[in-house]
């Protein structure tokens, strides 16, 4: 019997040696691909080559004492078939207190969990999502935005809705006392997570196209004297269906935006939950489109707040006849403007994206996506905080897209069950009254 345990001990130990061999030389060829810049990669420097910012420069002293969890990165070797970890506390799936899960759809379809999708949910599983789901997502990305890097300098975190992801990313990049640059007026929630960190918020001013690159420009040149940390790095804005201010930038503005973050070397945070509710082409029409989902009635809430901060601020109508439809399926279109991301030859946004308007909010799924170091920093904050966002949230996503159809199409499209709750904000934005 010994003897039996003995050689059992002695083939696991082997299997584990042989992952960690495995794992160690995948490690390095994809270090290896991420060096070598794809035929297609814009080339920002003189020589041609990517070269990905040092996150050493911008994260926060706290951010910079972290470490990778010890357990958490255990995770990537418990998805070789057969494996066996004694070191992660991970409970025996046959001992879960559930045999099946279902949902019924509204259009009176059901979505089943397979047995396996089933114990994956209920499981611990890896910080940055269950691989198959992280697949998904990044194939999204791609569709989307194309951002224009090699393809193994940038990555995809799942997180707990887009404020997890955001609220992440300030323990990464702001510290007490640092200058960040945020619209005037913008999201309450984020305020919410700033104010605590003792930033100095730096007000930038909108318009009906969303923040003005002008008054971006005068402010980063009146700063430029400004040396370390008290010189701004972090840009933070919502460009699209702004909120509480209802504007959308267009692409014009965001090329000058994204242009300016270059000579500044800024940081942008592209906050962009209604990307997938917009339904618009701002140079065509003139003025920006916003569709918001009924579950937004706290937009009015923030209004008033923002009103009762920002005296200087009126709500004023665009009139009925600029309202935006929302169409069927079948006329949906992707928006028009191009993201921040997909003109990101540096390597400088970190781009937020919510599932909470497009499916569910309580689902609480959200992503980051980004340059591979600064997600790795933020998914090591994750490590600490949550282990990583529910794996029936994510599975339940990749059940709906597999039985469904949605979020398999390129471009994505909104389907007919999931507008049946859109409503259209009733043409109101907030604007300056000086």
């Amino acid at each position: 019997m010994l003897a039996s345990l003995r050689a059992h001990a002695t083939h696991s130990h082997s299997i584990v040696r042989s992952a960690a061999a495995n794992m160690s030389t995948k490690a390095n060829n994809a270090a290896a691909a991420a060096a070598t810049p794809s035929a297609s990669a814009s080339a920002p420097s003189a020589a041609g080559a990517y070269q990905p910012l040092d996150v050493a420069r911008y994260m926060t002293a706290l951010n910079a004492r972290r470490q990778p969890s010890a357990i958490r990165s255990l995770m990537p070797l418990l998805q070789i078939p057969g494996m066996i970890s004694l070191g992660g506390g991970l409970p025996n799936p046959a001992l879960f207190p559930f045999r099946s899960l279902s949902f019924g759809l509204a259009g009176g379809k059901e979505v089943r969990l397979s047995d396996a999708e089933l114990n994956e949910s209920l499981q611990y599983s890896p910080t940055p999502g269950l691989p198959k789901f992280v697949a998904q997502l990044r194939d999204l990305q791609q569709r989307e935005h194309a951002p224009p890097q090699p393809a193994g300098s940038w990555s995809v975190s799942v997180s707990t809705g887009s404020s997890d992801a955001l609220f992440k990313a300030f323990d990464l990049l702001v510290e007490e006392g640092d200058n960040v640059l945020i619209e005037a007026p913008t999201y309450s929630g984020s305020l919410a997570a700033l104010k605590p960190l003792k930033a100095n918020l730096i007000e930038i001013a909108v318009d009906e196209f969303g923040m003005i690159p002008s008054k971006l420009e005068g402010m980063m040149h009146t700063c430029s004297s400004m040396q370390g940390r008290a010189k701004p790095r972090v840009l933070y804005v919502i460009p699209t269906g702004q909120n509480p201010a209802g504007c959308t930038l267009t692409a014009q503005r965001k090329k000058e935006i994204y242009e300016i973050a270059c000579r500044y070397d800024l940081i942008i945070l592209e906050d962009d939950p209604y990307y997938f509710l917009v339904r618009f082409n701002a140079e065509a029409a003139g003025r920006p489109a916003v569709a918001l989902d009924s579950v937004l009635l706290h937009v009015l809430l923030t209004l008033l707040i923002c009103i009762r901060l920002f005296p200087g601020f009126v709500l004023q109508s665009y009139g009925p006849e600029k309202a935006p439809a929302v169409g069927a399926d079948a006329n949906w279109q992707r928006p028009a403007n191009s993201s921040f991301l997909s003109m990101d030859t540096e390597g400088r946004v970190l781009r937020f994206d919510s599932f909470s308007k497009i499916l569910s909010s309580g689902l609480r799924l959200g992503m980051v996506t980004g340059p591979t170091a600064f997600i790795q920093r933020i998914d090591y904050v994750s490590q600490a905080a949550n282990l990583h966002t529910s794996g029936l949230s994510q599975v339940r996503f990749i059940a709906h897209g597999r039985d469904a159809g949605c979020f398999t199409d390129a471009p994505l499209r909104v389907r007919p069950s999931l507008t049946g709750h859109v409503c259209v904000c009733s043409g109101w934005r907030l604007v300056r009254c000086w």
